[in-house]
């Protein structure tokens, strides 16, 4: 291969790949919306471990959302040829 480039991947790749980040990113933000509403409830006798354990929750929710939502529109090319000021944005274009 020339310049350690890998090859493209199929149209069938790229689905496989998107459903993949999709399910974890579902799965992901669930079990941190669990995480969260356990700590809610739980407000009044919080350690200080357990606000680590909110803010870890909190960071990895937001991952979760806007980091495989970004992955996802690129294979699936939700925005291509668009000239939706959040193509630019979300996707760093």
């Amino acid at each position: 291969m020339e310049g350690g480039r890998d090859p493209p991947l199929s149209d069938q790749g790229e689905t496989i790949i998107g459903v993949y980040l999709l399910l974890l990113g579902w799965i992901s933000w669930f079990g941190n919306s669990i995480v969260l509403f356990v700590l809610y409830r739980q407000r009044a006798s919080l350690q200080p471990t357990d606000y680590l354990t909110f803010n870890l929750a909190v960071s990895d929710a937001s991952i979760s959302v806007f980091g495989y939502s970004r992955g996802i529109m690129e294979i699936f090319n939700v925005f291509q040829d668009s000239n939706y000021i959040i193509s630019s944005i979300w996707t760093c274009q």
